[in-house]
């Protein structure tokens, strides 16, 4: 009887840390797709392509193009495209961060989004429309 209150006493604290952990990746699960209700989609292409290398040999390339309809509120937003990305603003007002610098973005500009960059947006004036590509491995 002694022993099974020891381990019941015992195994409190790691249940509590588990669910400490587990409420932890909900709230950060949350955060990253707060604000996404505040993102439309259009899909222009999604497929794979064939693009030469400086070799001149074929090289597969998955490419998706895609507009963005992104309206303001509170906080910046990330959009879920992961992969090299080109993004124009055809549409709107927006600040960009990226890597910890942030830029404003003007009406047709045009900017490139390195793999592995973290990137947001901020929408400054009512709306925003985007248009990316993103390049990636088949």
């Amino acid at each position: 009887m002694f022993h099974s209150v020891s381990r019941m006493i015992l195994m409190v604290p790691v249940l509590v840390i588990a669910a400490l952990a587990q409420q932890k990746q909900a709230d950060a699960k949350q955060e990253e797709s707060k604000g996404l209700e505040r993102l439309t989609r259009a899909e222009r292409f999604q497929g794979a392509l064939t693009a030469k290398a400086k070799d001149g040999k074929a090289v597969p390339v998955q490419v998706a193009l895609r507009t963005w309809s992104v309206r303001a509120g509170p906080g910046a937003l990330r959009l879920p495209d992961q992969g090299f990305l080109v993004i124009q603003l055809h549409s709107g007002k927006l600040k960009t961060t990226m890597d910890g610098k942030q830029q404003e973005r003007h009406e047709g500009e045009f900017w490139v989004v390195p793999v592995g960059a973290q990137m947001s947006i901020e929408v400054v004036s009512e709306t925003a429309v985007l248009q990316t590509a993103t390049f990636g491995k088949p």
